[in-house]
């Protein structure tokens, strides 16, 4: 087993994983809409832990794409914006 599968195991054992995609979740509620960049500012979760949370709450419909026309906060192109669907809603009030 590698290093970083024992820590992925790790973090989903021990509710980590669970913490950050509520995190997440909070962050994007509060804005309405935003990229995996502002998340990171907004949570102060970095980028490489946002980007695999924000893959799993699409995965599961918690999350969805509003466009991908944005501009990334260093000014590149092509960002996805991101908002919450109503069953993250719903999943977001369930764990408050």
């Amino acid at each position: 087993m590698t290093t970083s599968s024992a820590a992925l195991r790790h973090a989903r054992g021990s509710g980590i994983t669970a913490e950050q995609q509520r995190k997440i979740l909070n962050a994007i509620s509060a804005a309405g809409i935003a990229t995996r960049n502002e998340i990171e500012a907004l949570t102060g979760i970095r980028i490489n832990v946002v980007c695999p949370r924000v893959h799993e709450l699409k995965a599961i419909d918690l999350l969805y794409v509003v466009d991908s026309d944005g501009l990334c906060s260093d000014g590149t192109p092509g960002c996805q914006r991101l908002a919450i669907t109503d069953k993250g809603r719903e999943w977001l009030g369930s764990k408050q």
